[in-house]
């Protein structure tokens, strides 16, 4: 592989809530691979296996009040600070999220977040639990909440009940 010295510098629009991303990698480049599916880009800089990305972040929301998830939602994360909020997960018919859909949850402080399905219809499992029902992510709790299918999803980390 061929290496040359650059700055490289990358200006996104990301898919997850149409916000810009800018980013800026100075270093050896042998291979730039532009992911459209992450709206990131990747540098092999030639030393390290893994390389370098640049466009991945969480964009925040803070959570003012109880939301139903929306399209610009998408790979974002809800951060509540000492009030109890809800995030509802809509209906696939009400609003088709993709399969892959990821969002992620923070509780700090007395925050607390309530994850609920819109409908009986809508599967929320906890992950390695059969029951499918309403999450609360507790006093400074990490959630990650993934649509598996049609109507199905998952939420796991800590401090969920």
């Amino acid at each position: 592989m061929t290496t040359s010295n650059v700055t490289l510098t990358t200006h996104l629009l990301a898919k997850r809530g149409n916000t810009s991303v800018s980013s800026t990698y100075t270093g050896l480049v042998g291979e730039l691979v532009v992911d459209t599916d992450l709206n990131a880009v990747r540098v092999q800089d030639g030393a390290t296996a893994g390389g370098f990305l640049i466009g991945n972040d969480v964009p925040q929301t803070v959570l003012s009040s109880n939301v139903t998830l929306a399209n610009a939602d998408r790979g974002k994360h809800f951060y509540a600070d000492g009030t109890v909020r809800s995030i509802t997960i809509p209906f696939n018919a009400n609003l088709a999220l993709p399969i892959g859909t990821e969002m992620q949850i923070i509780a700090n402080a007395a925050g607390v977040v309530r994850v609920e399905p819109m409908a009986s219809n809508v599967g929320l499992f906890l992950a390695g639990n059969s029951t499918s029902v309403a999450r609360v992510v507790g006093n400074y709790g990490v959630a990650t909440v993934l649509k598996v299918d049609t109507n199905t999803w998952y939420i796991n980390g800590t401090g969920i009940t």
